[in-house]
């Protein structure tokens, strides 16, 4: 990969499993001038036993281009932005729309054990399975399973 200027962008495991952790999942870019900043990230999130990485890229206009500036957010100009903004034509823009539907059986509680049972699953990530933080979080996740399960029969 190197030797076709090829570099890699995620440095860390994705799939997740206990004892072992292995980095095979990968973004690639090719070096470039006109690539200023390159930056790579992975999702923390136990719906699978992978995790979902991505990449961004900044582009540097070619010095053809003199009349490009940088745009700098400021707050006392935000009648401008907001001008700038009503002028851009979206119609010409696909941005893709999903509408996300609510389980009517999902309470605000459920919602609340969720989000913690998400920040359990980050703590807990290359621990082994007899640390108290993972098995904290089996725990937790288990018991949160079984509420979702009684209250979408109870629903039902």
């Amino acid at each position: 990969m190197f030797a076709s200027s090829l570099i890699p962008t995620i440095n860390k495991p994705t799939p997740i499993t206990h004892p072992t952790a292995t980095l095979i999942d990968n973004i690639y870019v090719k070096l470039n001038e006109l690539y200023a900043k390159v930056n790579s990230a992975i999702l923390v999130t136990d719906i699978s036993d992978h995790l979902p990485i991505f990449c961004f890229t900044s582009y540097n206009k070619p010095s053809s281009q003199k009349n490009w500036k940088p745009l700098t957010f400021k707050k006392r100009r935000i009648n401008e932005y907001t001008k700038l903004i009503n002028n851009v034509p979206f119609t010409k823009i696909a941005i893709p729309y999903r509408n996300i539907k609510m389980d009517p059986w999902l309470s605000k509680g459920l919602m609340k054990s969720s989000c913690a049972c998400a920040k359990l699953y980050s703590k807990c990530i290359n621990k082994s399975k007899t640390d108290i933080t993972y098995k904290s979080y089996i725990k937790y996740r288990n018991m949160y399973n079984q509420l979702k399960k009684i209250a979408k029969q109870t629903y039902l």
